[in-house]
């Protein structure tokens, strides 16, 4: 009996530990971390008002950044296809949140691991984009 109660417990205590590693805004993960996060359209204007230091980095073409859906107040542009000549641009932004932006998320979640994998951390990908932004009326 005492055995199985053990083993109850070593698992009950792997579950825990493994939720507390879950991504997402609320968990900013060391430089260790494999992936970047994500967040909505919702949980990331949440999260720049308690964050004023957040990089909002959109990675959209230059002729997007006035388009239909507009841009994020306070972002900065850097085309994908130039982020990583312009790496030097963004190192201020060294162990402070990132949060990548793009139309729906693609290339922005690209933009999120070329951060990642240059050490920056703790970088957030806006699911949905600027698409996501506008239709939950941010």
């Amino acid at each position: 009996m005492r055995t199985r109660l053990l083993g109850i417990l070593a698992i009950c205590i792997g579950v825990l530990l493994g939720v507390g590693c879950s991504r997402g805004p609320a968990t900013e993960r060391g430089a260790a971390a494999a992936a970047p996060g994500s967040m909505s359209a919702v949980e990331a204007r949440a999260y720049f008002a308690g964050h004023p230091e957040t990089l909002i980095l959109d990675v959209r073409n230059p002729n997007e950044w006035d388009d239909d859906l507009g841009h994020i107040e306070g972002a900065r542009l850097i085309p994908l296809r130039e982020l990583s000549g312009r790496m030097a641009e963004i190192e201020p932004w060294k162990g402070k949140p990132i949060v990548t932006v793009c139309r729906v998320g693609v290339r922005s979640a690209t933009a999120a691991d070329v951060l990642v994998q240059a050490g920056h951390v703790p970088v957030f990908n806006l699911t949905g984009g600027m698409e996501a932004w506008r239709r939950a009326g941010l």
